[in-house]
């Protein structure tokens, strides 16, 4: 949806400047009109005077270093406009990390094509020559956005090499006309009436070049070997078809292209004060220092830590961030767990962000879609799309000491460097399969609910589940009334509270988007009834008494088969496996095609599956419903900090640990979101994201200019012992069974022993004397 400021300036300009330009009679009526600038530069912006290579222009530049140099060529037609009108677009690119030069290359009448392209090219060149190491990157508006295109054709004929990458908004890529957008947003466009352009094509061409020629017209090129280009336009401009059917060709020749259509916004709406325009710019430079990879922060994981931690680095105005994602799309588990039935154990008001609040959810409880709705709705208002690399799994991260940045490199050969590096890769993203003899003779068709396979019917299938945690409670109930037969192999029966789910009505979403606080107030409520369960999770048996007894009473009333109920009583503490909750599970065990067996597998063979007892059960299917490797953590990524050290076969080693989950001492300048010790077993996992988020906001600000952040090795190994004293009297450790929060040696690395508030105020701030920060 559109800004009122979008509203109002196309407003301004249709009643203005449009009118203005439709009664020029000759050049200088137009330069009138288009070489006003009102614009003044913010104060830790220089601008020089320059000349490089055969036209004069001027440097903008920030304080701060730069990660590649940006060739930016104004728009006008190719016959007004300079470089000055110009600077709220090259100072916005110099204030998000670009060093910007902008050349006054020779305008038409006075000089007609192939002027202003020679200067172009030729600005190109010096520049290429002059810094033969650093990243050259290249954007133009509208006329500008067009000499841009021609400038990387001129290059790529002449076998030079060209830009990392372009960004065009709006571009001027058609001086034939033909679009229809000339005719069908003639009145809609803010600026221009559709036949007006024709002047523009007349003056630059001079009566000499044919309007099809591709360098004047580069929608008519090929675009075989350029590079990434960006395209933002108006959906109301004259020239939206300009940017379309580019896009269109320039995808058809293989080259990667995101094409951005705005509502309401006038032709180049950058040069305009309105939030359209900043979050264009930021998308540009996302999108610029995305392809030239040498960025401030590298974000990997695009689930909700990784949208998180993106979103707060924008807020705090870190814009050089990219999100590396190892998937075609966001939201990591939610994108990933798609079985039937899959759903959240959190309440929906409770399972979004703080400061996102939905008033839309459907349901008390969320489902897959719509929590994965949620995510790609969070990404879009927040402008991150152009800020992920998908497909792009991390294999190595190292830590250069000499720099003090990481070098990440990912499975497709990408490398990027960064100053920082977040992890947000979470816990549940890696299968874990079971160790079952004979697994791999299997001949029937096998698969982990994490990894369902849609295209592959269970009707009338013989079916073994092996595993009865929260995916499978989930599922089950669905594949009983597909399936002819169900076995579902349990080697510990899981406590199971009744699910108080619910329609939310209408009224009730309707009083959440206007009643001011009311969504709040309700979020809350739920926030304080979930931590309520903190005191017996950490120890306290007597709180577990009342719990225990309602997950009881749930199974009495469902099941009523004395031996089958006996089979699904747990004899543990609630609470020391995943606390689960179901209305739909119990029944499903009942039904007669379902038979719940006890006797651990011993082997899995080509068509069958055998139990302990000998016996052997024939099965089409195998789903494995066994969870994830949550110990793992980082594996299998290389991971080295200062003089090599491989944090991944550290924590193989001696198990996970950092300090609060998110700092490692020797690895400076390294955060884990959802790291060791900071999982949940009562609560939002959500509310823990924005505390470490937060926590890791202010440990940059706490750096600022100096090199790197590092966690005190005495101060980890403080947290850590603190936190596995706790760790030794909570239901985990003491409820009496065997589960998947414990790795191999027996301890606890997965969650954290307290109440969210507990981490909540330990984290609200970092305690500097914990950190050791050097450099200037």
């Amino acid at each position: 949806m559109a800004s009122w400021q979008a509203h109002l300036w196309s407003t301004i300009l249709r009643l203005t400047f449009k009118p203005k330009l439709a009664r020029a009679k000759n050049i200088q009526d137009v330069r009138s009109v288009m070489d006003r600038s009102f614009f003044k530069p913010p104060a830790d912006i220089r601008i020089t005077q320059a000349r490089v290579g055969q036209s004069d222009g001027e440097w903008v530049e920030a304080t701060k270093p730069a990660a590649a140099i940006l060739l930016y060529l104004h728009g006008g037609g190719y016959i007004a406009c300079t470089a000055a009108t110009h600077r709220p677009y090259t100072t916005a690119f110099a204030k998000l990390g670009f060093r910007v030069y902008a050349p006054e290359y020779r305008l038409a009448p006075e000089h007609p094509f192939p002027a202003g392209l020679d200067d172009a090219v030729a600005a190109y060149r010096a520049l290429k020559l002059a810094h033969p190491h650093t990243p050259i990157v290249i954007a133009g508006d509208s006329a500008g956005g067009g000499l841009a295109l021609a400038t990387m054709l001129r290059l790529r004929d002449d076998h030079d090499a060209l830009p990392s990458a372009a960004v065009l908004f709006s571009p001027f890529t058609d001086l034939t006309g033909s679009g229809a957008s000339r005719q069908k947003n003639d009145k809609r466009c803010a600026m221009f009436y559709g036949k007006g352009l024709d002047m523009v094509a007349d003056y630059y061409l001079a009566g000499k070049t044919d309007a099809r020629h591709p360098l004047v017209s580069p929608l008519f090129a090929d675009f075989k070997g350029l590079p990434p280009m960006l395209i933002h336009v108006g959906g109301d401009e004259t020239l939206l078809d300009d940017s379309t059917q580019l896009a269109d060709k320039a995808r058809a020749a293989g080259i990667r292209v995101e094409l951005k259509i705005w509502p309401v916004v006038s032709h180049v709406w950058q040069l305009l004060s309105m939030p359209e325009a900043k979050a264009s710019l930021n998308e540009a430079a996302a999108f610029l220092r995305r392809e030239v990879c040498d960025i401030e922060t590298v974000i990997i994981g695009s689930g909700f830590a990784g949208l998180c931690m993106a979103i707060q680095l924008r807020k705090a105005g870190r814009e050089s961030f990219m999100i590396l994602e190892k998937g075609a799309d966001i939201g990591g588990t939610w994108r990933d767990n798609t079985y039937p039935g899959c759903a959240c154990d959190i309440p929906s008001h409770l399972y979004s962000f703080s400061f996102d609040l939905n008033p839309e959810w459907t349901r008390m409880y969320p489902s897959q879609p719509e929590i994965w709705k949620y995510m790609h709705d969070v990404v879009d208002r927040y402008h991150l799309r152009s800020a992920i690399r998908f497909h792009a799994e991390v294999t190595e991260a190292i830590f250069d000491e000499p720099s003090n940045t990481w070098l990440i490199t990912t499975a497709a050969g990408l490398k990027v460097r960064a100053r920082f590096v977040v992890f947000a890769t979470g816990p549940l993203s890696k299968p874990a399969l079971p160790n079952i003899a004979g697994l791999e003779r299997f001949k029937g068709k096998i698969f982990h609910s994490a990894q369902w396979d849609h295209g592959h019917s269970l009707r009338g299938d013989r079916v073994a589940v092996i595993g009865t945690g929260a995916s499978a409670i989930q599922f089950i109930p669905h594949l009983a009334e597909q399936a002819r037969q169900v076995h579902l192999f349990q080697r510990t029966p899981p406590w199971i509270l009744p699910r108080m789910d619910r329609a939310i009505s209408s009224l009730q979403k309707s009083m959440f988007r206007h009643i001011p606080g009311y969504m709040r107030l309700f979020r809350t409520r739920i926030y304080l009834r979930q931590e309520l369960l903190a005191p017996g999770f950490a120890g306290n048996r007597k709180w577990m008494e009342k719990p225990e007894q309602m997950a009881r009473d749930h199974l009495a009333e469902q099941v009523q088969d004395t031996a089958l109920r006996q089979r699904l009583t747990p004899n543990y503490q609630l609470g020391c496996k995943r606390v689960l909750i179901s209305n739909e599970y119990y029944p499903a065990l009942a039904r007669p095609n379902v038979e719940v067996v006890t006797d651990a597998v011993t082997e899995i063979r080509e068509h069958s599956v055998v139990t302990a007892d000998g016996r052997e059960r024939e099965v089409d299917t195998l789903v494995c419903a066994t969870g994830f490797r949550v110990t793992d953590f980082l594996a299998p990524t290389k991971i080295l900090g200062r003089n090599g050290a491989d944090l991944t076969a550290l924590w193989q080693r001696e198990g996970a640990q950092a300090h609060y989950g998110m700092t490692v001492a020797g690895y400076p300048n390294l955060f884990v979101l959802v790291g060791p010790n900071t999982g949940l077993g009562h609560n939002s996992i959500l509310f823990m994201i924005e505390a470490q988020v937060r926590y890791v906001i202010e440990c940059l600000d706490l750096l600022a200019d100096r090199k790197s952040i590092e966690v005190e090795p005495a101060a980890q190994q403080k947290f850590n012992e603190e936190i596995h004293g706790r760790l030794s009297k909570a239901v985990w450790s003491a409820g009496g069974c065997k589960s998947w929060y414990l790795d191999e040696y027996g301890r606890n690395p997965t969650l954290w022993p307290g109440s969210t508030l507990t981490y909540w105020r330990e984290t609200r701030h970092v305690n500097a004397a914990s950190y050791r920060i050097v450099g200037s």
